[in-house]
């Protein structure tokens, strides 16, 4: 009995060998790609991590500003209406009491943020409230204590 695609063992033998090598040069070629693949993963998710936490910074300044302005909108408002009461002390108490003020509207917007899942945006908010927190105390002991 003849067959048509007869081929010798040793033939057969040299193939596998062959096809075995090829394997594991393919299998650690994947395997590199795949580490390198992962590490740069890891290196955008941390540099996006950074990014997410200077942009909440940043929007936690804003808040800031608008704090600021609203605390000048109700001394112009208490300048006009009490015309003997002097708006210098809610500008005063308003400047000096920041560190509690912006409370109002860092809390709500953390657990917004952590609602949302955007656990790094949260984070940079917590940081600028406490550089906030740090600066205006150190400010204010700078003013009162000397």
């Amino acid at each position: 009995m003849k067959f048509s695609n007869y081929v010798p063992p040793r033939e057969i033998l040299q193939l596998t060998l062959a096809y075995n090598q090829y394997s594991k040069i393919y299998a650690e070629e994947v395997l590199t790609i795949s580490r390198q693949l992962s590490i740069r993963k890891i290196k955008m998710s941390r540099m996006s991590e950074t990014k997410n936490i200077i942009v909440s910074c940043l929007i936690l300044l804003g808040f800031h500003i608008l704090a600021f302005l609203l605390i000048l909108s109700i001394a112009l408002f208490v300048e006009r209406s009490f015309p003997g009461y002097a708006p210098i002390y809610v500008i005063f108490y308003g400047i000096f009491g920041f560190s509690l003020w912006q409370l109002f509207y860092v809390i709500p917007l953390c657990l917004w943020l952590k609602k949302r899942d955007k656990t790094s945006l949260m984070k940079g908010v917590i940081i600028g409230a406490i550089i906030t927190f740090l600066v205006n105390g150190g400010c204010f002991l700078l003013t009162m204590g000397g």
